[in-house]
């Protein structure tokens, strides 16, 4: 049984003939079919994680709650939105302190609240009362897109020193041009899914030379 269990744990991600090994080892030796799942909460990340942790609760909708600590140690120092989501919601579900997984998700805001992933957070901040506070210069409808004030959204961040007046536009992935002094009114023409600086005016010359020298803000567009 011990070379089963480091047979499963060998395996660096999740597959249907690792998950069939880990349903005997719980069949035959729980307490090492509990150090298996352990060890694959911690080593699994991205789809193979989301996988692992489906199939697991799909064949027993409680047999995660054992390890629910784990999974905030997880949530806590995971760099991917994918593995933050799948997570939040896992332990939501499972009665975990809100208030802990509230302020895990305003910690890491810079991580998910940008791009394709903020409007499914914001849906699962709303439908799970979770206390996330919104940035200034946007706000948030109730089916998760953020609903942004331009002028104020730029404004904050010139202040804050994150870009200057001009930054280098990338455009739904693309560089683009506009007038000098014109950002606002460029952008206020646009229908704005979510804006974010990627890389602040201090650093982005290392990047992009001159063309960085006050910044660079992201938008993508719906």
């Amino acid at each position: 049984m011990k070379l089963i269990l480091l047979l499963f744990l060998s395996i660096p991600c999740f597959s249907q003939d690792s998950y069939a090994e880990l349903v005997k080892l719980k069949k035959n030796a729980p307490a090492a079919y509990e150090a298996a799942v352990s060890d694959s909460i911690k080593k699994l990340t991205s789809s193979d994680l989301g996988n692992f942790l489906y199939h697991i609760q799909l064949a027993d909708s409680r047999a995660l709650r054992a390890h629910n600590e784990l999974l905030y140690e997880k949530l806590k120092h995971s760099n991917w939105p994918l593995d933050l989501y799948m997570i939040t919601g896992i332990l939501v579900d499972q009665y975990f302190d809100l208030n802990r997984l509230s302020e895990t998700l305003n910690q890491k805001k810079s991580i998910w609240d940008k791009g394709e992933w903020a409007a499914r957070f914001w849906t699962l901040i709303r439908e799970k009362d979770l206390g996330v506070a919104q940035d200034a210069g946007y706000s948030v409808d109730r089916i998760g897109n953020k609903i942004y004030d331009v002028a104020a959204f730029i404004e904050l961040k010139i202040a804050i020193g994150e870009i200057g007046e001009n930054p280098l536009l990338l455009l739904d992935g693309k560089p683009t041009a506009y007038e000098p002094g014109q950002l606002v009114a460029f952008l206020s023409k646009l229908d704005i899914k979510d804006i974010n600086v990627p890389i602040v005016k201090k650093k982005a010359p290392n990047l992009y030379g001159r063309r960085g020298i006050d910044g660079v803000i992201a938008v993508l567009t719906r």
